[in-house]
């Protein structure tokens, strides 16, 4: 009897083709620029902006980076969309521009991620400790509103996540008026907080068909600061209500 002998590479090749054959279909976008653009920096100094993240689902680990996806909304004025990771620490940063795949409407699109060379250094960063947000628009000149990225198993979700920088401040609220919600938003200890040290959880009770205006007001020590306004596409379904199962 013959018996057939199957190099270790070609059996790996065989179960990467079975994995990716059964891997649900959805687009790709296409990264503008290349090489891919990231940086890592042990000391860095902090600037930039109060909202450095917004995503929804569950919270996103390093882990998690190679599958992120969002819904563009078909109602959508640009064809790019800005990629933003940034690490808690401030070790690590990553901004690249995507082109949108042709007639997309609420339909899946991966934003890889697979031309980093700093996946093993990613891995390293649990939930809580890195920042992933979306604007429409290109990285050079990024428009003013967000589209809620999402990772592995978290396709549709009632609610959205925050990461503030409260650049000293000492309590952080937000509220979305259109809504009717408020809240206090969680202070992060653990760890060095470099590019945020805030976390709001908001969640969705109603089905929304405008973008979602929300304020993110900070104090020190009851002392207000500048507050901050932000824009997110709530018209794709991936954020849908409470209510609607």
């Amino acid at each position: 009897m013959t018996r057939w002998k199957i190099s270790r590479p070609r059996i790996l090749a065989l179960l990467v083709s079975i994995t990716l054959a059964n891997a649900a279909y959805s687009a790709e976008a296409e990264l503008k620029a290349n090489p891919f653009w990231e940086s890592i920096q042990p000391d860095v100094n902090v600037s930039g902006f109060v909202v450095v993240g917004l995503t929804t689902g569950s919270l996103l680990s390093g882990s998690d980076i190679l599958g992120i996806q969002l819904r563009p909304p078909g109602s959508m004025n640009s064809e790019e969309v800005c990629l933003t990771v940034q690490s808690r620490d401030g070790v690590y940063i990553s901004r690249n521009t995507y082109i949108l795949p042709p007639s997309i409407d609420n339909e899946p699109v991966n934003l890889p991620y697979s031309e980093s060379t700093a996946l093993d250094l990613l891995k390293e960063y649990e939930k809580e400790h890195l920042a992933i947000s979306v604007l429409s628009g290109n990285c050079q000149d990024p428009g003013d509103v967000y589209l809620p990225p999402y990772g592995p198993g978290n396709d549709t979700s009632t609610g959205i996540n925050l990461m503030i920088n409260g650049f000293g401040a000492t309590d952080v609220f937000y509220s979305a008026p259109t809504i009717d919600k408020t809240g206090t938003c969680q202070a992060l200890h653990d760890g060095r907080t470099t590019i945020f040290d805030f976390w709001c959880h908001i969640d969705l009770p109603a089905p929304l068909d405008n973008d979602l205006q929300i304020r993110i007001d900070r104090e020190r020590y009851g002392r207000p600061l500048p507050p901050a306004t932000l824009s997110v596409a709530t018209s794709s379904s991936n954020l849908r209500a409470e209510s609607d199962e």
